[in-house]
């Protein structure tokens, strides 16, 4: 599949919205977006939802790109709330510089940037990428992880 460098948005699914439903209480469930964009810096993927797990969505590179417990006690994304834009940059910037031409090359997956390039990205869309504004993404990750500390 490759790499999945700057922002990337995934639709969350019906299931998953009913969990973050019951999780953050009818006040805030309005608050539950139907996409949630988010910066992405990784190249791995879940392959297979584990037992008692809800897919929170996917995308057309990483087809479960979060869960959360059907207990509600766990939720994880592959994605990055904590990264700030200028954050992602540089990692950019860090795969762009540390290009080895004998191991890094169309469709090779060990450097991000070459990885979203064998993808058809250009550096441009990359960048672009990067600085997308996902802080009300980030926001709603927030309340929903102190939602699990039971903090409302």
């Amino acid at each position: 599949s490759g790499w999945e460098l700057g922002a990337t948005s995934f639709n969350i699914t019906e299931a998953a919205t009913q969990k973050l439903q019951q999780l953050l209480g009818t006040q805030q469930a309005q608050s539950i977006p139907s996409s949630l964009p988010l910066q992405m810096v990784h190249g791995d993927a879940v392959l297979r939802l584990p037992e008692g797990f809800t897919s929170l969505g996917g995308t057309h590179n990483t087809s479960i790109e979060g869960m959360i417990s059907n207990d509600l006690r766990v939720l994880t994304l592959q994605g990055h709330p904590e990264f700030t834009n200028e954050c992602v940059s540089e990692i950019v910037s860090k795969f762009e510089s540390s290009i080895d031409t004998n191991v890094d090359h169309i469709g090779t997956h060990s450097n991000g940037l070459v990885s979203m390039l064998t993808q058809g990205y250009t550096k441009a869309d990359v960048e672009a990428q990067a600085q997308v504004n996902v802080t009300e993404s980030s926001d709603a990750v927030a309340k929903w992880c102190l939602a699990l500390f039971g903090i409302h």
